[in-house]
C-alpha cells in the first residue's frame, strides 16, 4: 500500500488506522503519564496545548505522519507567532522555539521506533537556527558583596545557596541537594542529578567563610520552589548595588528586539553556574579542568558558559607580551621587575604559571622571556 498517495492519507486521517497515532496521544502517554522526568513532563505539558491551538489553526487533527512541507512551515510559523500565557503574553525567545521544534522531531523519531508511519524530514528542513543567549555573571566584587548584606533568615539562606553556586559551579537542583555528607575537609563530592556525574570541587574561602557565620551548615537544604528562588536573589543583588544599565537585544517573532535593563533583573539561579565557571577561567585555570567540575562533555557546550565581554577580555589580554612588547623579567620573591618597561608589579609567592603556558618555574629566578 501506498501511503503517499494523498486518497490513502485523506482515509488515514479520517479512519485513523493502526499505523498512525495523534500526535497528542502518543506524547501524553509516552511522555506526561511516562517515565519521563518532572522538568521534562512539563515541557511535554506545553507541547501538548501548543499543539492543540495548532490544531483548532488548521482544523483538523495532527497524527504521526501529517508533517508533510506545508504543514511542516505551519507549525513552525506557528510557534514564532505565538505568545506566552505565563509571561504576560510576551513572544516566546528564539530558544524556547527551537526547544518545542526539536522536542517534536524527538517525538516522531520515538513513534517511529514505536511502529507507527511517520513523517520527518519535511519538519527537519525547516530549521529555527540557534540564538546567540545574553547572559550575565557576577565578578567576583559583586559576590563578596552579596555576603556583606543584612538580610532575614529566609533570604541569608537563598544567598548563601547561591553564592555557592557561585564558588562551584553546580547547577541549581544540585547546590539545594547538598547536605554535610557531601563536605569532606578540603573538597565537596557530589554525584549530580542532571548527567549522573560525579564531581570533586575544591572548598572556595567564600564557602568556609559561610560555614564558620552559620556555625555549621544550616543554610544547606532548600525546600522552596525554583521562582521564589529566583525572585529572591533578584531582589538580594539589586539591594547589594548590581544595578549596572545593560543593553539586551534577543529575536521575538523573527525580529530583533532591543531593550535596556539593569543587570540584577538578568539575573537568575542558572546565573551562579555562570558565574563559578567565567571567574575559574578568568584566574587561568585550565578549561579541561574546570570542565571536570562542570561536568560538560565537550569544550563547545563548556564555552556557552564563560560569559566575558569585550572589554574585559581586551584587559585580560593587555598584559600578555605580544601588545606590550619585549621584555626580560626578573622574579624575586613576590616582586616582578619589567627591565624593558622599569615597572615593579606584585606576584603571588610559591610557584608561578602563566595563563595559556604549562610550565612552572620557581620564584628567586631569572627567566628572559626575549634576548635584548
Amino acid at each position: 500500500m501506498d501511503f503517499r498517495n494523498p486518497i490513502i492519507r485523506y482515509l488515514q486521517q479520517r479512519l485513523l488506522p493502526i499505523n498512525t497515532i495523534r500526535l497528542v496521544d502518543f506524547i501524553s502517554k509516552e511522555y506526561v503519564n511516562g517515565k519521563a522526568s518532572t522538568s521534562q513532563c512539563r515541557h511535554y505539558r506545553r507541547l501538548v496545548e501548543h499543539i492543540r491551538k495548532f490544531e483548532q489553526e488548521q482544523g483538523r487533527k495532527i497524527y504521526s505522519d501529517s508533517f508533510d512541507d506545508s504543514t511542516s512551515i505551519a507549525w513552525v510559523n506557528y510557534l514564532r507567532t505565538t505568545s506566552s500565557p505565563r509571561k504576560n503574553n510576551d513572544a516566546y525567545r528564539q530558544s524556547t522555539l527551537r526547544m518545542f521544534h526539536q522536542k517534536t522531531i524527538s517525538v516522531l523519531y520515538r513513534m517511529a521506533r514505536s511502529g507507527y508511519i511517520v513523517r520527518i524530514d519535511c519538519l527537519r528542513a525547516v530549521r529555527i537556527q540557534p540564538a546567540q543567549t545574553f547572559s550575565v555573571y557576577l565578578t567576583e566584587r559583586e559576590v563578596e558583596s552579596l555576603l556583606e548584606l543584612e538580610l532575614s533568615p529566609s533570604q541569608s539562606k537563598i544567598r548563601d545557596l547561591f553564592v555557592v553556586g557561585c564558588c562551584t559551579a553546580l547547577r541549581y537542583s544540585d547546590v539545594i541537594r547538598l547536605s554535610p555528607a557531601n563536605f569532606n575537609a578540603d573538597t565537596i563530592s557530589i554525584l549530580t542529578q542532571k548527567t549522573k556525574a560525579r564531581v570533586e570541587i575544591p572548598i572556595h574561602h567564600l564557602i568556609r567563610r559561610i560555614i564558620r557565620r552559620n556555625g555549621g551548615f544550616a543554610f544547606l537544604g532548600y525546600s522552596g520552589s525554583a521562582w521564589y528562588f529566583n525572585k529572591t536573589i533578584k531582589l538580594i543583588c539589586r539591594k547589594a548595588g548590581i544595578t549596572q544599565n545593560i543593553l539586551v537585544e534577543r529575536i521575538e517573532k523573527g525580529e530583533i528586539v532591543r531593550s535596556n535593563c539593569e543587570k540584577w533583573e538578568l539575573i537568575s539561579s542558572h546565573t551562579a553556574r555562570r558565574t563559578g565557571a567565567t571567574n575559574m577561567f578568568l584566574h587561568g585555570i585550565a578549561p579541561y579542568r574546570i570542565m571536570m567540575i562542570t561536568g560538560h562533555k565537550c569544550e563547545t557546550s563548556f564555552f556557552q558558559y564563560i560569559r566575558i565581554t569585550e572589554s574585559e577580555n581586551a584587559k585580560f589580554c593587555q598584559s600578555n607580551s605580544f601588545f606590550t612588547g619585549p621584555m626580560t623579567t626578573l622574579i624575586f620573591s613576590n616582586i616582578k621587575i619589567n627591565k624593558y618597561h622599569g615597572t615593579i608589579q606584585k606576584r603571588p609567592m610559591g610557584l608561578v604559571e602563566r595563563p595559556g603556558q604549562r610550565n612552572f618555574w620557581p620564584v628567586c629566578s631569572f627567566r628572559p622571556e626575549r634576548r635584548i
